[in-house]
C-alpha cells in the first residue's frame, strides 16, 4: 500500500499519458470512422450517437466498410450501415453506394418500398427490414423517424 501513495505524481502523469495513446491507438486501429463519406450518412451516424449515444460497430474484419448499431437493451440489432454495389439492391449500376438497413413493421413493409430510396432489406429479412440509400433520395427527418422506429421494433419481443 505505502509503494501505491508514492507512486502519485509526475510518474503516474507520464504512465497516464503513455496509456492514453496506447489506448486511442488502439481504437484507431479496431474502428474504421472514415468508412463512409456521404454527409446524409454522416448526419445518420451522429444522429444516432446524440439521440442513442449508440456508436457503430465493426463485427467484421474483412468487411470494414460495414457496422451496425445495437440496442443496449438487449442487444438486438436496429441499424446496419455498410456500402454496397447498386445492383445489390436492384439499380442497374456497380456504382458503391452507402446504405443503412432499419428494422420496420412486417404488414406495412411493401407500402414503404419505392425502389427509388427505400428497397426491401438488403442481406436482412426482406420482410421485416428495409434499405435506405443514403443519397439524399430520402429526406433526413423521414431517416430518422424510420431510425427511431427500428429502435423502438428492436425493444419489442
Amino acid at each position: 500500500m505505502l509503494i501505491l501513495k508514492k507512486a502519485l505524481g509526475e510518474f503516474v502523469g507520464k504512465v497516464r499519458n503513455e496509456y492514453e495513446k496506447i489506448i486511442n491507438e488502439i481504437i484507431k486501429r479496431c474502428t474504421n470512422t472514415e468508412a463512409f463519406k456521404n454527409s446524409q450518412t454522416k448526419q445518420v451516424i451522429e444522429y444516432i450517437r446524440e439521440k442513442y449515444g449508440d456508436e457503430l460497430e465493426f463485427l467484421w474484419e474483412k468487411f470494414d466498410d460495414n457496422a451496425i448499431w445495437r440496442n443496449k437493451q438487449n442487444k438486438k440489432w436496429y441499424g446496419l450501415l455498410c456500402k454496397i454495389s447498386a445492383n445489390k439492391i436492384g439499380i442497374n449500376s456497380e456504382e458503391i453506394i452507402e446504405i443503412i438497413d432499419l428494422r420496420y413493421q412486417k404488414e406495412e413493409t411493401r407500402n414503404i418500398v419505392d425502389f427509388k430510396g427505400i428497397f426491401p432489406g438488403y442481406h436482412m429479412n426482406k420482410k421485416s427490414w428495409i434499405t435506405i440509400k443514403l443519397d439524399d433520395a430520402v429526406e433526413t427527418e423521414k431517416i430518422y423517424e424510420l431510425i427511431d422506429n427500428s429502435f423502438e421494433l428492436s425493444i419489442k419481443k
